[in-house]
């Protein structure tokens, strides 16, 4: 079954994970702000329909959407055959096509 995820707001998380991702010692501190930004630029999706193999396909994304998800992915993917298959890449990869299946994830 799918299972839709609540996530944490980007204040929860900064009040959970804040003193030890952003301290002034941590290199990293900078960029701990910057995928929160990039969520943001999503529209910062509260539900996510996560992926499954063979399972994800636009169809049933749409149907999620439907129903209140926020974020999707597509199914996993081979890389292999997305490199050197072009059917694969045709069926397999999405395209601009379809408006309503964004912001999506591959």
């Amino acid at each position: 079954t799918t299972q839709l995820l609540r996530l944490h707001s980007v204040q929860q998380t900064t009040q959970l994970f804040g003193s030890t991702a952003c301290s002034q010692s941590n290199p990293l501190r900078g960029m701990a702000r910057e995928p929160w930004a990039w969520w943001r630029s999503l529209g910062s999706p509260a539900t996510v329909c996560a992926p499954m193999v063979d399972q994800s396909e636009r169809a049933f994304r749409l149907l999620v959407r439907r129903h209140g998800c926020d974020l999707c992915y597509t199914p996993m993917l081979h890389a292999d055959l997305v490199v050197r298959d072009a059917a694969y890449r045709r069926d397999h990869v999405p395209d601009d096509a379809c408006a309503e299946d964004r912001p999506l994830i591959a």
